[in-house]
């Protein structure tokens, strides 16, 4: 099996065009480190190609924890990926009130019964 960018850009392409034609749509979710680099984003935006497949087959999220993501996407090597996000959301942390709302949710849905 073949493993270089090109057969894999292939393959992914192929594989998100059958998913399209039964009817169903892909998501990646991706989680940028601290140490990512700007070729790393480059391929984010290469993946953002497919959206030319019939119906939009593929859904990219990014997710950074730092304003840093932000600001390399403010660059211009990265200005084309920049122009192909329709959604920037930042989240705020947690109060102190909301993280111990959170973890109760999170256990009674996890089958907690409270005494």
């Amino acid at each position: 099996m073949k493993r270089d960018e090109v057969s894999l850009h292939r393959r992914l392409k192929e594989m998100l065009v059958d998913e399209a034609r039964a009817g169903r749509k892909c998501s990646s979710l991706l989680m940028r480190r601290k140490t990512c680099k700007h070729s790393s984003l480059e391929a984010i935006r290469l993946l953002s190609d497919f959206e030319n497949c019939p119906g939009q087959t593929l859904h990219i999220i990014l997710l950074g924890s730092q304003l840093r993501l932000g600001e390399m996407l403010l660059t211009p090597e990265l200005s084309q990926l920049a122009q192909r996000i329709s959604t920037v959301c930042r989240l705020e942390p947690f109060t102190p009130e909301e993280v111990n709302s959170y973890i109760t949710f999170r256990l009674r849905v996890a089958g907690l019964q409270s005494r």
